[in-house]
């Protein structure tokens, strides 16, 4: 992640899937999560279960350094 005092930068990928680490985006202000670029795989799910995940933490008050979403 990369954090700076207005948003913090998470990469994401299906583990499973493999292929290349997506990024998003989030507004440590606002929560407003913006996808910065897509994960290279067949499913689309990625984007959808990170940026939950996140927005979750963001609203507990929490954007940790690393964090994992497992089914």
């Amino acid at each position: 992640m990369m954090l700076n005092d207005s948003v913090a930068v998470y990469k994401f990928r299906n583990s499973s899937a493999g292929g290349e680490w997506g990024e998003l985006e989030i507004c440590r202000k606002t929560g407003r999560i913006q996808l910065l670029k897509p994960a290279e795989h067949k499913h689309e799910f990625a984007y959808a279960r990170a940026a939950r995940k996140i927005s979750v933490l963001w609203k507990e008050g929490s954007l940790p350094e690393e964090t994992e979403w497992a089914t």
